[in-house]
């Protein structure tokens, strides 16, 4: 069963502690020889649940906020190795399955979303300005 099922409270500092862990774990795994190289969290472990826009990262000092089954969630981390960062975000739906699967306006906002995204990546070409990408 997954956590959502088993009513277990997962908050968003528990996701956002695991994320820079698994970061910082994953990178020592690599590169060892090189005991001068930079590597590890190149962008904190963020999470936005339903209408926080982005970049909510608790401290362990903040109230703590749970996830719900049912909640929009979109999760942002960052790595780097060498100076060379990636940045990575996923969104989901928290419960949401194939054979349950989001609908109404959480479906709706969600796909209106991906649709501006992939125009906007049309516009990505040389030559282009940022203005004509985002106006």
């Amino acid at each position: 069963k997954q956590w959502y099922q088993r009513r277990v409270a997962i908050t968003a500092g528990n996701v956002c502690s695991f994320g820079d862990k698994l970061i910082l774990d994953e990178t020592a795994k690599h590169y060892k020889k090189d005991k001068n190289l930079k590597k590890g969290v190149a962008f904190p472990t963020c999470i936005c649940i339903n209408e926080v826009v982005c970049h909510f990262s608790p401290l362990r000092s903040d109230p703590i906020v749970l996830i719900n089954a049912g909640d929009l969630v979109k999760i942002e981390l960052g790595v780097h190795i060498d100076g060379y960062a990636a940045v990575v975000a996923h969104t989901l739906v928290v419960g949401a399955t194939l054979d349950s699967p989001v609908t109404g306006p959480t479906a709706d906002a969600i796909l209106a979303a991906h649709n501006c995204a992939e125009a906007a990546l049309r516009l990505i070409k040389a030559g282009n300005t940022n203005v004509q990408v985002t106006d």
